[in-house]
């Protein structure tokens, strides 16, 4: 009788112990998304050159990074993306309008330009691409960037950031770096 109740308990236990583990491995798991959505929310995008310096606020990497706005030129396999924030530094918006004109003028890759602030920034730059007046920048992409300064970035056709670049004053080298690396990249 002694040995019945002992087996009888044994069973218990392990009954009991393959709950808790099923419970565990549940609680495991869902602690897990919410650490990998907590650590997510907490990356910040930073330049392609990976120096360190933020760029924009609190998002996903690179790639979770989606472009709202629909692609005209479905055809082509990237699209360059121009956020222009005309209070930026004269300099750098020279700079980058004229490595844009360059490779708009290659027609190697569509450009899609989207501006906040005054469009006769751009004109006076000689833009030779379309840009178009951005009013809710939360609205370009997904989640929403808060939009800091001017950056170019590199689209996919299904509209994931690839790579991005923010133009730096008195450092051009940085963005001949990018344009070559986009040069590479959709040859």
């Amino acid at each position: 009788m002694k040995n019945r109740y002992c087996f009888g308990f044994i069973v218990i236990l392990i009954i009991l112990n393959v709950v808790l583990l099923i419970k565990v491995n549940n609680y495991d798991i869902r602690f897990g998304k919410l650490y990998k959505e907590y650590y997510n929310i907490k990356r910040v995008l930073y330049d392609n050159d990976g120096n360190g310096k933020r760029l924009y606020s609190d998002i996903y990497n690179y790639y979770d990074v989606v472009f709202n706005k629909p692609i005209n030129n479905s055809k082509y396999k990237y699209i360059l993306i121009a956020v222009f924030n005309t209070n930026d530094c004269p300099t750098c918006l020279y700079n980058e309008i004229k490595f844009l004109n360059d490779i708009f003028s290659l027609n190697s890759i569509p450009i899609q330009s989207y501006y906040i602030g005054d469009e006769n920034v751009l004109k006076s730059n000689k833009a030779k691409f379309f840009s178009l007046e951005v009013t809710d920048e939360s609205k370009l992409f997904n989640p929403s960037l808060e939009i800091l300064s001017t950056f170019i970035c590199l689209v996919d056709n299904e509209k994931h950031l690839l790579l991005i670049h923010k133009p730096e004053i008195g450092n051009i080298n940085k963005s001949e770096v990018f344009y070559s690396r986009v040069k590479r990249i959709i040859n």
